[in-house]
């Protein structure tokens, strides 16, 4: 798997997943949106919505919600999350970009993947051999929560760098489709 696009391709074959929701990023580049167009294209869903808002139709559950953007900050990635989670399928699953950052422009989705580390009892993994650093969270899977006396400093570029692997739950893109037979 390199793309986005893959990952959720792989995720709704596994899962019969049928309801898939993208919520776009208009300020995105040229290059990112043709990303994404591809991802919406290429995705295996019955039922498939594309959305810049954070509004869908009241009662509606979506098995897949990719949220797209670069260079997002902590709290609108926050925030599009927390709206995901209220609208996902119980085993559902939340994919969103540039979880693994490297530079500054990539934003600061890194920083929720962390929180969820820490705070949530869920699956949430970073695979950053697909294009974009791709977070797969699964809300309804229980996962091993990341030490407790990491809170205080998780969030902090200079601890990201020296840990890595184990705060954002790196993967490789081969285990990543291995373990998706499983869960």
């Amino acid at each position: 798997m390199k793309t986005i696009a893959e990952v959720a391709y792989h995720l709704a074959f596994q899962n019969a997943f049928q309801e898939y929701l993208q919520i776009d990023d208009v300020s995105q580049s040229p290059k990112d949106q043709i990303e994404d167009d591809k991802t919406f294209e290429f995705v295996n869903c019955v039922n498939k919505t594309r959305t810049p808002s954070l509004y869908v139709p009241e009662g509606k559950k979506y098995d897949i919600i990719y949220i797209a953007g670069r260079g997002m900050s902590r709290d609108k990635m926050h925030e599009k999350i927390a709206f995901a989670e209220s609208i996902l399928s119980e085993r559902g699953a939340i994919i969103f970009n540039y979880a693994n950052m490297t530079k500054p422009e990539d934003g600061e989705s890194w920083q929720e993947v962390a929180r969820i580390r820490c705070q949530k009892n869920s699956f949430i993994c970073v695979i950053p051999q697909v294009a974009q650093c791709c977070a797969v969270y699964l809300p309804g899977v229980r996962g091993h929560i990341y030490a407790s006396e990491h809170l205080p400093q998780y969030d902090k570029f200079e601890y990201l760098q020296s840990n890595r692997a184990l705060l954002l739950n790196i993967i490789s893109d081969t285990d990543f489709e291995t373990l998706i037979r499983f869960i």
